[in-house]
């Protein structure tokens, strides 16, 4: 029972890690208050540069989000809407993310049955 229980523990959690993915959209609009946060985003600008940005704030005219490079560390980066040619926002993939818990118990599944067999 109690390998049970902790190999069901190891499938949730391996569910939660929650595999994700960036979906491309427009800009989004800002809220009524004046502007919109994102947790993490990937932006491309029309000189075809990429940023891949945390902390994303989007106002009626520009996206400003914190990047970090190996090179100057963590830095703010701030583009006018019109210079963003291509915004995709981080997502949860449903898809990748059943297959890890669907595998995950599988392989409960399979150590149970190897452990009854003892």
């Amino acid at each position: 029972m109690r390998l049970t229980m902790r190999l069901l523990l190891c499938a949730l959690l391996a569910g939660a890690t929650g595999c994700m993915r960036f979906q491309a959209g427009a800009v989004p609009s800002p809220d009524p208050g004046g502007s919109r946060t994102i947790s993490q985003a990937r932006v491309t600008t029309t000189e075809s540069r990429y940023y891949l940005l945390r902390d994303v704030r989007v106002t009626a005219d520009s996206v400003a989000g914190w990047s970090t490079t190996r090179d100057a560390g963590r830095q703010r980066i701030a583009l006018h809407r019109s210079q963003v040619r291509r915004f995709e926002r981080e997502r949860l993939d449903v898809i990748r993310n059943g297959l890890v818990v669907a595998v995950a118990a599988y392989v409960l599944i399979v150590i149970r049955g190897l452990h009854a067999l003892d």
